[in-house]
């Protein structure tokens, strides 16, 4: 049987594309073909090492705050509780697009077996992705599960993102992308509390539906021996947040970091300057009043801007974000 590896990939950072090229060179060193998906601009070079070469400009990515996951933060007397304004609420609509619409270009220009990886891994050996095969004969894809991806029951919640599989098993029907449908289908997953809620999309959506020989792992580490995983997950939490407390528009920041970050807030004009030491945090009070504008500068970078004529920049300050008294 003919095998191809796709890859998808987000790689606007310079130390990704360069995991991406390694990652190319590492597969074309054991003469596999390969195909690309991604949603970034690629380097020629790394575009004439690929077989196929997939761009969609589209990253539809979700920002609505109900499916972003609480953070806290700590002291003796007072817990912090919040949802980071700075980051996506899920990547699950680009992962999908890329998914769906590779495995279907692929399938309809008569590919066969199709081992999936991320950008941010290198392959040592073919061991895994060859110990596969056979049960491709007869299976319609071979993919892997770790204790966590368990049900308490022991039914199987979701599969890692290492997959192969016999595009010739596999209808159509599967491959279809109905963004519409997953964007419903994401929030109903969140509000139940099934996690990992994007990959348990993808098991549910599709290889649930398959005849799958299913290779139960015991770590991370299992996949070792053939793949290195630098698992480059992008986005630290942004430990700050404006809230009402006693009757006043607050405040609240904690510096993780080994440097001095420094805020500036705008409030309606006003300015106010903030500083944190390294493992410090700072709780200040920034209006007895409603303001109209708030605008929040980190180390001079604007991370968020409220408006309060806007219906969800108020729920910002009134329902993502509250203060317990301990």
């Amino acid at each position: 049987m003919k095998e191809i590896v796709l890859i998808s990939a987000y790689t606007p950072e310079l130390h990704q594309i360069d995991r991406l090229r390694d990652l190319i060179i590492s597969l074309k060193k054991f003469n596999y073909r390969v195909c690309l998906a991604t949603h970034t601009s690629t380097p020629q070079d790394i575009i004439d090492r690929c077989d196929y070469f997939l761009y969609d400009k589209e990253n539809p990515v979700l920002f609505d705050p109900d499916i972003k996951y609480w953070h806290y933060y700590q002291t003796e007397n007072y817990k912090f509780n919040f949802k980071d304004y700075t980051s996506l609420s899920s990547h699950v609509l680009p992962v999908l697009r890329m998914y769906l619409g590779a495995l279907s270009y692929l399938k309809s220009l008569g590919e066969e077996v199709v081992h999936m990886c991320e950008h941010d891994t290198i392959i040592k050996n073919k061991e895994i992705w060859d110990n596969a095969l056979p049960y491709l004969k007869n299976h319609d894809a071979v993919c892997y599960t770790l204790p966590r991806f368990l049900k308490q029951d022991g039914d199987i919640n979701c599969t890692w993102t290492f997959q192969s599989l016999n595009l010739t098993k596999i209808s159509n029907n599967y491959l279809n992308y109905q963004e519409q449908n997953l964007i419903n289908q994401y929030k109903t997953y969140f509000n139940q509390g099934r996690l990992p809620v994007t990959e348990c999309i993808l098991y549910d959506n599709i290889w649930k539906n398959l005849n799958c020989y299913i290779i139960p792992l015991q770590s991370d580490t299992d996949l070792s021996t053939s793949f290195t995983l630098n698992l480059d997950h992008s986005g630290e939490v942004e430990y700050s947040t404006i809230h009402f407390y006693n009757k006043e528009i607050k405040f609240f920041a904690w510096n993780n970091q080994n440097n001095f970050v420094y805020y500036d807030l705008i409030i309606d004009g006003k300015n106010i300057n903030i500083q944190i030491p390294p493992n410090g945090w700072s709780w200040e009070k920034v209006s007895e009043v409603e303001p109209n504008i708030i605008k929040i500068f980190k180390n001079d970078k604007l991370i968020k801007h409220f408006d309060m004529n806007n219906s969800l920049d108020k729920k910002w300050i009134y329902e993502y974000s509250n203060v317990e008294k301990l």
